[in-house]
């Protein structure tokens, strides 16, 4: 199962804070055109939330709009694997509420060298950084 390092750990984390978890982690194959007999099963289920621990290259964008076309309501998570412009683009309106984890501080946080670095990069290139391009320990290069 690809991105089980993260998935079994959250899975592990939700149940000793007593969460009980409709399925136990499934992979997917990745890179699949559609992943609709997984939508239905997780619709089936009652889940209020799907955890996602892969990448966006492995099918994130398809599973999303599966997911959602399958449960409407119920919410997506995942890492912040997905916390690029590329999630967007694969994902479309999908996309939207999804909640992503991510370990470092928003753009208008930074202080200093990194906010430094981040208006550098949004001045020569015109668009937001991708999610680690700057960070609190970003070095002036």
């Amino acid at each position: 199962m690809r991105g089980r390092g993260v998935a079994l750990p959250f899975a592990d984390a939700c149940r000793d804070l007593g969460v009980e978890l409709a399925e136990p982690p499934v992979g997917i194959v990745p890179k699949q055109p559609e992943y609709k007999a997984l939508a239905g099963t997780i619709a089936a289920s009652g889940a209020d939330l799907v955890f996602y621990g892969g990448i966006i290259q492995n099918g994130a964008g398809p599973l999303w709009h599966d997911v959602r076309a399958a449960a409407p309501g119920i919410t997506m998570m995942g890492p912040d694997t997905l916390f690029e412009h590329a999630f967007i683009h694969a994902a479309g309106a999908a996309a939207d509420g999804t909640l992503i984890t991510f370990g470092s501080v928003p753009p208008e946080l930074l202080e200093g060298p990194g906010r430094a670095f981040y208006e550098r990069y949004v001045a020569r290139f015109g668009e937001e950084r991708e999610c680690y391009a700057a960070s609190p320990t970003t070095r002036p290069g």
